[in-house]
């Protein structure tokens, strides 16, 4: 949605490994070291997120409005697709029983499409997220910030802090209760604000700082997930935070990082619709091979991330013809 501004390449190729990292976090069963790479990936909605946030910084009423007419179509459109997808896998039945007030509560309030694809949520929350900027914007950047600071307190709380402390998994039972706009995109977005707001503060940052605040991050994102066992992955975790700031610190003070790499290519491109389309490719391929195995377990997800990168070509090549 950035493609009128001059853009930044370490934060295209940042997308790119972001996109990548949310497919492993879906199909990535890698042997061994499964649960890790799932844990450090939960970083990639976030940095979305923030990415989105940076370039709202002074952009227009119309610019906004563009955006959410835009990113709703595409919502609308992907999730059209992953209901013909499931009728064609499950009967209209299985969709037709999920229509009902509990679910239509669920969309309008927690961004949840379930009767769609649950991944979709993260379009229906960056067009909350617009929404709620072109109305909040205004406000003073200190009560926004305290917004912020609350909800993702709120977010962590409920979802990794009470489920640790009473052995609790009732939170993924409900999902939209912390994945949405309020408690999850919305504070990311606003992040990602302030940094392009307070951008001479952060150059200010060493590179040094910021690469022992990434090890933090990780340090605490392996702790959480490995030896504070839950018996569940989370959404996000504390080190998650940790990680996606400090990312977003080091992509602002080396804007050219990863320029005219093949990564800042896919970032740039595809970043979005492998996001999209990863769940539908990686269905397709692990119901048409049946492959069990050591080695295969280790190749499947790569597999599905070059599939999906493919097909995401193949739609932004079909795009540019019909332009």
């Amino acid at each position: 949605m950035e493609k009128n501004i001059n853009r930044i390449h370490s934060f295209d190729t940042f997308k790119a490994i972001a996109a990548i990292a949310v497919v492993f976090i879906h199909f990535g069963g890698f042997p061994i070291i499964g649960r890790e790479v799932s844990v450090l990936s939960r970083f990639a909605v976030a940095y979305f997120f923030m990415v989105s946030g940076y370039f709202a910084y002074r952009i227009d009423n119309n610019h906004i409005k563009r955006n959410i007419i835009k990113l709703s179509k595409l919502f609308l459109i992907s999730a059209l697709l992953y209901i013909v997808y499931n009728i064609i896998k499950g009967g209209f039945f299985a969709i037709y029983k999920e229509i009902n007030f509990f679910n239509f509560i669920k969309v309008v309030l927690f961004n949840s499409p379930q009767i769609s694809a649950p991944h979709l949520w993260y379009l229906l929350a960056i067009v909350y997220c617009y929404i709620l900027f072109y109305f909040f914007k205004r406000i003073k950047p200190k009560y926004l910030f305290l917004y912020v600071c609350s909800s993702l307190i709120i977010h962590l709380t409920i979802a990794e802090l009470l489920p640790i402390a009473f052995n609790i998994n009732f939170v993924f039972t409900a999902p939209p209760i912390v994945r949405n706009a309020w408690l999850f995109g919305f504070p990311f977005f606003l992040l990602g604000f302030f940094a392009k707001k307070k951008e001479k503060a952060v150059l200010s940052i060493s590179l040094m700082s910021v690469y022992s605040i990434f090890i933090l991050g990780v340090i605490i994102v392996l702790i959480e997930g490995m030896v504070i066992q839950t018996g569940i992955l989370h959404d996000l975790y504390i080190g998650n935070v940790i990680m996606v700031i400090s990312i977003f610190c080091f992509c602002i003070k080396n804007k050219a990082f990863g320029k005219n790499s093949l990564l800042e290519i896919v970032g740039n491109k595809y970043s979005l619709w492998i996001y999209i389309l990863h769940p539908l490719v990686g269905n397709i391929i692990c119901k048409t091979f049946h492959f069990d195995g050591y080695i295969f377990k280790w190749l499947m997800p790569i597999l599905i991330l070059f599939a999906t990168v493919g097909v995401s070509a193949l739609i932004v090549f079909a795009k540019r013809i019909k332009r």
